[in-house]
């Protein structure tokens, strides 16, 4: 007898291979309000396909960057004081991100 949650767990895994998928970057100090509202705004969104990564700017991020190098370049390359986030789709991405509202927008529109 086959495990029902099984077949359930091979669907969504199916879907996610099909797409479309988000990988979603949010760059930030994780005591910057700006920075907690982006990570919420993502969080909170139905987006069952999407990959979420945070990338603070200090340098403790050396096992995520092993694995993601990407994201430490995209660290790299935002101003300290500037939470952004990269939101990309079948691996391209759009311009950085750098408020709140425009990045509700893209959510609602995905």
């Amino acid at each position: 007898m086959s495990h029902p949650m099984g077949f359930t767990q091979f669907l969504a895994a199916c879907d996610f291979i099909i797409g479309p998928t988000q990988e979603i970057v949010v760059v930030g100090d994780p005591g910057n309000q700006k920075t907690t509202d982006m990570l919420r705004a993502v969080k909170q969104a139905y987006l069952p396909n999407k990959v979420l990564l945070f990338r603070g700017k200090q340098d403790a991020f050396e096992e995520l960057d092993k694995i993601a190098a990407y994201a430490g370049e995209m660290a790299s390359a935002v101003p300290v004081d500037r939470p952004t986030t990269f939101w990309c789709q079948q691996f391209a991405c759009r311009e950085p991100i750098t408020a709140v509202e425009k990045l509700k927008s893209i959510i609602e529109s995905a």
